[in-house]
């Protein structure tokens, strides 16, 4: 009897030691669990934090480049592009008209504007082109119909105006960008306008104030059609026309 009481203190010895333990293990678990918990909760909140103070940083520096950039206006870009048209209402001007042009060219126009083909000198072909047109036709006319209201950016203003180009026709020119059109339908539009409608975006520099690019797009087929009043004479002449859908007029000029 001695000796099973001695084996049932042993093993109420070993079952407390047991029960102390797993009270140990629970009480270790929980604490960890609560200390994951609380950190868990501090890092979700470390990065709302640094979210709101990136945020906080962005809109700062918006502030400071938005009071440090010279300011944009529309009406500075308006009389920019209306000054333009004014001065080229009519194509390349000679003697004093001409130097005007450029002098304005070069004071609002980008050393790299980039027009039409950014691997030649932009302004150059800007002037170029003019004089094309004003030796192709015997007449010619800009009209604004729309300028839209500017989209201003961070670091540029675009300007996106729609216009018509009204080109006289002379004997000359007619056989210069339709050389497809037979001899008797160019005899019945000789003297008269072929209207092309054309739209361009200028991109003006914030810092500068300069045109870093102008596009422009024509629509060469509306021109034609209207011109010549049937669909299928209109897509063979422009087959052969050097009159491209950008408004460049690739012709030499002699």
């Amino acid at each position: 009897m001695d000796l099973d009481r001695v084996l049932s203190v042993t093993t109420d010895v070993v079952e407390l030691k047991r029960l102390r333990n797993q009270v140990h293990q629970q009480r270790y678990r929980q604490k960890k669990k609560r200390l994951v918990g609380q950190l868990e909760r501090q890092v979700v909140d470390l990065r709302a934090t640094v979210d709101h103070l990136h945020l906080r940083w962005r809109r700062l520096q918006e502030e400071k480049r938005a009071l440090s950039a010279p300011a944009l206006t529309s009406d500075g870009s308006a009389r920019l592009v209306h000054t333009y048209y004014t001065l080229f209402e009519h194509g390349r001007g000679t003697g004093a008209a001409g130097l005007d042009q450029i002098a304005f060219l070069r004071s609002v126009m980008a050393p790299d504007l980039d027009f039409m083909d950014d691997k030649v000198d932009g302004l150059a072909k800007l002037v170029q082109q003019w004089d094309v047109y004003s030796w192709v036709f015997p007449a010619l006319q800009l009209t604004a119909l729309h300028v839209e209201a500017p989209i201003i950016t961070d670091d540029q203003e675009i300007v996106h105006a729609h216009v018509t180009l009204q080109l006289q026709l002379s004997p000359t020119a007619i056989e210069t960008i339709y050389p497809a059109l037979p001899p008797k339908e160019a005899a019945l539009v000789v003297g008269r306008d072929l209207l092309v409608p054309i739209s361009m975006h200028f991109y003006i520099n914030a810092a500068t104030r300069q045109v870093c690019a102008l596009t422009t797009h024509a629509d060469i087929a509306v021109a034609a059609f209207k011109l010549l009043g049937d669909l299928r004479a209109s897509t063979t002449v422009l087959e052969r026309s050097p009159l491209r859908h950008n408004a460049e007029l690739n012709v030499m000029q002699l």
